[in-house]
């Protein structure tokens, strides 16, 4: 049994490395639709399961967990470019929050069906997949560190996720040949125009060490700060540290430190060792009720589908709007620039603005939705 942490550090350094490096080398469209980010957990939770590492040396780094995850929320989010969302047009922007709103609500819909069959907290897990929903797996991580959530239910949220993600992506693209048959029903007119770029972005590498600074004074000060601010029920310091670190990333969108190249990159890194920390930790001594948290993420989707469908038919709504803008929440950066380019190359950018405005108000929508939840 292993008790050293240094070997610790680099057992889980080693395999997350190792992991992305083979994802990005061997270019199987596996990883389309099973995110890196899965199998890092897996592999790391049958790690921690093997009993490969002293239990007291895994403990020991729950501290470190608290620092990685606001530095992680900060630095992902200097670089959203809140600029843009001002540029693209009105009813774009709307319906993205449309495609957010009907998400939350597909949720409680669910809850208020299914939540009897699930066992207790497990409304944490579906408020960490809310917020994955309408942001992306940075925003689950930091809805599941503020509320406390682990262990199998972890594992349920990141499966559920996946298949559900991957399924619905699919969909999506097979209904884009079909784009003009939908705008006829739903009597849309169809976006032919991205919003203007700025270019005019001057980077130097003192950008990238501000910005990497800012994020470890910004962890150390939020973490402090959150044992001084009132804890109560669902608030707790931990709920105050990843606000905190929301609001600062999203202060700092606004600065210099946006033209950082390295801050997003460090802060993906960050969460794919934030993973590997919280699944080494995990236990999964019966995943039997995996299916049952699949069907309930088949149900959110249908739900969100059929809002988004009502949505479009009433205020005339193109598809690529609204399925951009459904896969911005659900898919995020990786994805919802894919289905827009299907659409045309010139669109590209929209699906990456609105991804990034999911990343902005992903926590703070998962954490509604998981208070919600716990109090039905």
């Amino acid at each position: 049994m292993i008790a050293s942490p240094y070997l610790f550090i680099l057992i889980i350094i080693s395999t997350v490395v190792g992991i992305k490096l083979f994802e990005r080398r061997s270019k199987l469209r596996f990883f389309e639709f099973v995110p890196s980010v899965v199998i890092i957990y897996f592999a790391m939770m049958a790690i921690g399961n093997a009993r490969v590492f002293d239990p007291a040396l895994i403990k020991s780094f729950g501290t470190l967990k608290s620092y990685i995850l606001p530095a992680m929320i900060f630095l992902m989010l200097t670089g959203s470019d809140i600029r843009g969302i001002y540029r693209i047009k009105t009813k774009l922007l709307v319906s993205f929050f449309v495609a957010s709103a009907s998400i939350m609500a597909a949720f409680v819909l669910m809850w208020a069906v299914m939540g009897g069959v699930f066992e207790q907290g497990a409304h944490k897990a579906f408020g960490a997949l809310s917020g994955s929903w309408i942001g992306g797996t940075a925003n689950m991580i930091a809805v599941a560190g503020a509320t406390g959530l682990e262990g199998e239910l972890m594992g349920y949220c990141l499966i559920t996720d996946s298949v559900c993600y991957a399924a619905w992506f699919a969909f999506l693209l097979f209904l884009t040949p079909h784009k003009d048959r939908f705008n006829a029903w739903a009597k849309a007119e169809a976006v032919n125009s991205a919003p203007p770029q700025d270019k005019h972005h001057v980077y130097t590498k003192a950008t990238d060490i501000y910005a990497i600074g800012s994020a470890i004074v910004v962890a150390l000060a939020v973490v402090s700060l959150s044992t001084l601010l009132p804890i109560f029920s669902f608030v707790t310091s931990s709920f105050w540290s990843v606000v905190l670190a929301t609001l600062l990333g999203i202060a700092a969108s606004f600065t210099p430190l946006s033209r950082s190249v390295l801050a997003e990159k460090t802060g993906f890194w960050l969460l794919y060792f934030l993973i590997a920390l919280i699944a080494v930790s995990s236990a999964f001594d019966d995943f039997s009720q995996a299916w049952l948290f699949v069907l309930a993420g088949f149900f959110v989707i249908a739900t969100h589908a059929l809002i988004l469908t009502i949505y479009a038919k009433l205020f005339r709504i193109d598809l690529f709007t609204i399925g951009v803008a459904s896969l911005a929440n659900i898919g995020g950066v990786a994805s919802a620039p894919l289905l827009a380019a299907s659409f045309s190359k010139n669109l590209v950018s929209v699906g990456v603005i609105m991804s990034m405005l999911g990343y902005i108000i992903g926590t703070f929508c998962g954490l509604v939705v998981t208070y919600v939840l716990g109090m039905i």
